[in-house]
C-alpha cells in the first residue's frame, strides 16, 4: 500500500519557517504548506520510495523525476507527501483505504548499473513466491503492540539489489527483485548463482525452496560495504510447498549447512521498544564506515501469523542519516 487515506495526527510549527509546518501522519513526520490541513483532517498519504505519474497535480515533483524520497527542509526531515482528498475522484473514503492504483503510484526501483542480461523468462516471481519488500515501521506503528514481549532478531539492512533463487520440481529460476531471467553470461544474478552453485545446493535439499537475499559489491549502490567482489547475503528461505518462511533458527542452520552468508544479525532480544528508540537504533554505519541504510526487525518465528493484522511480523526502519 503505497498511497492511502490517513489522518493528520498533529501539526507543529517549524522554527524560522513562515510558509511550512510539520505534520504527523501515522509514524511519519513530513513538511507541508502552512494552513493546508487541520488536526483530524483526512489526507492522501504517499510513502517515500515511490513514483507518481506525470500528471498536472504532480508537476511540482518534476525536478525530482516524480519520485517521493526523504528530504530535509529548514532542518526538518520530511518523509512522504500529504495531499488533500481533492486529488482523488469523488467518493466516500475512510482511514486505511488503499488508493495506490487510483493515483497510479508505483514503487521506486533502484537502477542497477551492472549487466543482468536482457532476456526475461517471466514477469513476476515464479511459483507465487512473495516479492522481497519489507513494510516500513512508520507506516504500521501499531505493529509495535503485537511485537511486545516476543523474541525478535534485528539485522542490518544492506543496500544492494534483491535476488531470488527458486526451484520447484527441478525447475530452477534466477530472479531479480521482480522478474525471472534466462541464463546469460552477462547476468549479475546468474553469475552469483554459479559462484555459489545455488542450483545444485537447492537440489540437494530435496525440497521446493526459494532463497532470497541482497547482492552487494562493486557497481551496486555505491558499494557501501566496500566489497572487492559480488556477494549474496541471504535474508530469507521460503518453503514453496508449505508456503511459509523459515524461522530464524532454521534459516541460520540452512545457511551454515549450505555455505551461504546471512545478512548481518545485530542482536536477538525480547522486544520492548517504542518508535523513537527504533529510529535511533537504525542509525549507524557499516563496517566500511559508510552510513547503513537501516535495520530489519523480525519475530523469531518468521512465518505469517494468522492472528496478526499485519500478517508476517517483519518490518524495516530506515536510517534518517542515510544519504543515497
Amino acid at each position: 500500500m503505497l498511497a492511502s487515506i490517513q489522518e493528520i495526527k498533529n501539526i507543529e510549527p517549524i522554527k524560522d519557517a513562515d510558509k511550512i509546518e510539520r505534520l504527523q501522519v501515522l509514524g511519519w513526520n513530513l513538511v507541508s504548506q502552512k494552513g493546508t490541513f487541520k488536526i483530524g483532517d483526512l489526507c492522501v498519504y504517499i510513502e517515500i520510495d515511490t513514483v507518481v505519474p506525470e500528471k498536472p497535480e504532480f508537476e511540482f515533483l518534476r525536478k525530482n523525476n516524480f519520485r517521493i524520497r526523504t528530504v530535509t527542509l529548514r532542518g526538518q526531515i520530511s518523509q512522504g507527501l500529504a495531499l488533500p482528498l481533492s486529488v482523488l475522484p469523488t467518493g466516500d473514503y475512510k482511514i486505511g483505504d488503499d488508493v495506490t492504483n487510483i493515483l497510479e503510484i508505483t514503487h521506486y526501483t533502484k537502477p542497477i548499473p551492472v549487466g543482468m542480461g536482457d532476456v526475461m523468462r517471466q514477469a513476476g516471481l515464479p511459483f507465487n513466491i512473495p516479492q522481497t519488500d519489507e513494510r516500513m515501521l512508520q507506516s504500521i506503528p501499531d505493529i509495535l503492540t503485537e511485537l511486545m514481549g516476543l523474541v525478535v532478531y534485528i539485522s542490518t539492512k544492506l543496500d544492494g539489489t534483491s535476488a531470488t533463487y527458486a526451484i520447484k520440481d527441478k525447475d530452477y529460476h534466477v530472479c531479480s527483485r521482480g522478474n525471472s531471467w534466462f541464463e546469460d553470461d552477462k547476468s549479475l544474478y546468474w553469475n552469483v548463482s554459479k559462484m555459489y552453485n545455488i542450483q545444485d545446493k537447492l537440489l540437494s535439499m530435496g525440497k521446493n525452496l526459494a532463497i532470497q537475499g541482497e547482492i552487494c559489491g562493486p557497481g551496486i549502490q555505491k558499494n557501501r560495504l566496500d566489497l572487492k567482489h559480488h556477494d549474496l547475503f541471504v535474508f530469507d528461505v521460503f518453503d514453496i510447498d508449505k508456503y511459509e518462511y523459515f524461522g530464524y533458527d532454521q534459516l541460520c542452520e540452512f545457511c551454515q549447512h549450505l555455505g551461504f552468508i546471512m545478512v548481518p544479525v545485530e542482536c536477538v532480544l525480547v522486544f520492548d521498544y517504542n518508535l523513537p528508540e527504533l529510529i535511533y537504533m537504525a542509525k549507524g554505519n557499516y563496517k566500511s564506515g559508510k552510513k547503513k541504510e537501516g535495520i530489519v526487525i523480525r519475530a523469531i518465528n518468521n512465518n505469517v501469523i494468522k492472528s496478526s493484522q499485519f500478517g508476517r511480523l517483519s518490518f524495516k526502519v530506515l536510517n534518517n542519516d542515510y544519504d543515497e
